[in-house]
């Protein structure tokens, strides 16, 4: 009798573990998101380039290097920043393929900094269907760069920021 209740009380037990376990390992994805929150997302990502955030009033770039993994975003909402971008910028897709011109070296031949333009990369962590995190970084040159990261959450019309790192800049 004292064996049949254990496997019953173990038996339970894995059940409960299991469904208390069932989608925690699955993180929330572009789909949990509808399509105004991607776009509203990704106009809130452009509002992160350097021009908007660390260089002065006035500040105009031409063109943008976007270089981060391709895996590090949920594909609609790289491809919605993708399309704002391409709306303002010239957009390069590899530091090779930015025009000799746009790359300033240094006398032992370094990159030192870009002329006109700056890499730009972003990475998105959907936390739930109204609440993401934005990792922000940018670089124009050796003392011209900025790394930060804002948490949003969705108020049936906008994302509102509401926590943010200090701002880190060279």
């Amino acid at each position: 009798m004292n064996k049949r209740c254990s496997v019953f009380v173990l038996i339970v037990g894995l059940v409960f573990i299991a469904m208390c376990s069932v989608g925690l390992t699955e993180e929330p994805n572009a789909s949990a998101l509808t399509t105004n929150q991607i776009h509203r997302l990704a106009l809130k990502i452009l509002e992160n380039t350097p021009e908007h955030t660390h260089w002065g009033k006035g500040a105009h770039f031409d063109w943008v290097l976007i270089t981060w993994d391709p895996n590090a975003n949920p594909t609609p909402i790289q491809d919605a920043v993708f399309n704002l971008l391409r709306k303002k910028y010239i957009v390069y897709h590899t530091v090779g393929a930015v025009p000799d011109k746009f790359r300033v070296k240094d006398s032992n031949g370094d990159l030192n900094h870009y002329d006109g333009g700056f890499d730009f990369s972003f990475a998105v962590t959907i936390e739930d269907k109204n609440t993401v995190k934005v990792l922000y970084s940018d670089w124009e040159g050796i003392l011209a760069s900025s790394r930060h990261w804002k948490r949003y959450k969705w108020t049936d019309s906008d994302w509102v920021v509401i926590e943010k790192s200090v701002m880190m800049v060279s």
